[in-house]
Order: C-alpha cells, then structure tokens, then sequence
C-alpha cells in the first residue's frame, strides 16, 4: 500500500473542489447567454393559456352589482357597498332570482360617465310581461329623458328593443325573441364604440336586430343608472327579477361575453 502524504491529498480535494465550482460557473454563465439572448423556454407556470382557459377570462367591469348578494332593509337595498333607495312597495331580495320588482317599484344607483366605449351585461327575466314597451333598465335623467339609454321589451313581443336618445341614435329591435323577455332568465349584453356602432349578445350569442336610428354617434356623459324603469315614466317598468347587472367602460369582444355568460352564475 502506497502511503500518499497529506499535503497531496489536500491539494486533490483543493482541485476537485475548483472543478465542481467551475462547472456552476459554467452553468450559470450559460443560463445568463439565455436570458440575454431571449430564447427562454416556457416553464409550466408561464406557458400560453389554454383557448379553453382564454374564453374563461372575465373582464373586469366599471360597475358590478349581484343582487343574489344583496340585502333589502324596507326600502333600503345595499349592495357593492352602496345603499340604494328603492322607489314602490312590494319588492323583494332573494339569493336565486336576484332583485324582484313589481309595477311602478324600481331603483336608482350612483351616476356612471358614458364615454365613446362602453358595455352593459344584464341578467334578468321579465314576468307576465305587458303589451306595451315594457323597461327593465335605463340611463339617464329620471323623469326628464335627453341623454338617455333604455333597454326594453319591444311592444306585445319578447324581442328585444335597444334605444338611445337624444335624436333616436340607436332604435334597434331583434329579428327574433330574446331570453329575459319571455318569463325565463335571459343573459344580455349590448356593447359598443362610437367607432363601430353596437353589437348585441343573448345568452353568449350575437343576435341580428334592425336599427330605425340617425346613425349618429350617441352623446357621451354622465347619466344615472335605474334598474325597472323607462325613465320616461314609472308606470310601464311591470313585473321582473334581476340577477346581475354590470357597466364595462369598453367595447366587448364576443370572447368577453362567451367568459361573462359562462360565468354567470356562481
């Protein structure tokens, strides 16, 4: 047996010891080349999302109100930190239908600035709905329309009618019936830009309407939101229950309303 003296062992173990410190080094310095040059590979947590995952991203909105969370003390509605007077009697707050109104009961919320985009999400059914251009939201001056926005039921049918005012810029009807008016919960969103006018959604759908309006782009400015009512007149708003409304300060895209639809309900 060869007896090797300390000093030599010491200056092995010195060795393998810058050996296994230069190949750190090396690793590192190739990991900084990467960065720099940017060719990183993807690692499970930034990896693309899924298209399943991207229809499932819901935009945030400028208002949100979840009556299924709400609670009523008589006349008085709290939601999202707001209290809210409710104007009639006989309404009613429950954790499935939302906010339940009957004729002539609606509710006033904080005024929202319209610019030159903007989105409203609405879940909600009208009941026994009347033959006359039933409301079931509107934005604008109570009782003194000029720069308003109404959402309402077109006449004897269950279409949808859409119409903003001064001068009747937009009066669209749906070719067709729309859930919401029609006794059952109905997912609606209306969207638009003055750019590319208004696009309309039934339960995630795009629907087909007819417009009656000028064309012209529709003002811009503050209006006051009020959930059963035409702001024309309290006395045509009838019977309906509202699950969620929310305002969004953009134009949606059709995969922004697939998220918000299929997520409708908690």
């Amino acid at each position: 047996m060869i007896s090797i003296p300390y000093s030599v062992r010491d200056s092995t173990i010195h060795i393998d010891k810058v050996k296994g410190l230069k190949e750190r080094l090396d690793s590192l310095t190739a990991r900084i080349s990467t960065l720099e040059s940017g060719n990183i590979e993807p690692s499970r947590d930034t990896e693309d999302i899924s298209e399943s995952d991207a229809v499932n991203i819901v935009p945030t909105a400028a208002r949100s109100y979840d009556f299924r969370n709400a609670t009523l003390s008589g006349n008085t509605l709290t939601i999202s930190n707001e209290q809210l007077t409710v104007v009639g009697s006989n309404h009613s707050v429950d954790s499935t239908d939302g906010f339940s109104t009957e004729d002539q009961n609606y509710v006033t919320f904080t005024p929202y600035n319209f610019g030159t985009e903007w989105s409203i999400e609405i879940y909600f059914k009208m009941y026994n709905p009347a033959t006359n251009n039933q409301a079931i939201f509107g934005a604008g001056t109570l009782e003194s329309p000029g720069n308003w926005i109404q959402i309402q039921r077109d006449g004897s049918s269950a279409r949808l009618r859409f119409l903003t005012w001064n001068s009747a810029e937009i009066n669209a009807v749906s070719s067709s019936a729309v859930a919401g008016f029609d006794n059952q919960f109905g997912h609606l969103v209306i969207t638009y830009s003055q750019d590319d006018g208004a696009d309309y959604y039934s339960n995630g759908t795009l629907i087909t309407v007819t417009d009656g309006g000028s064309g012209a782009d529709v003002p811009t400015g503050e209006r006051t939101l009020i959930l059963g009512s035409n702001l024309d007149t309290t006395l045509d708003n009838g019977e309906d229950s509202t699950r969620r409304l929310a305002i969004y300060s953009t134009k949606l895209s059709q995969q922004d309303v697939t998220a918000l639809y299929n997520q409708r309900d908690p």
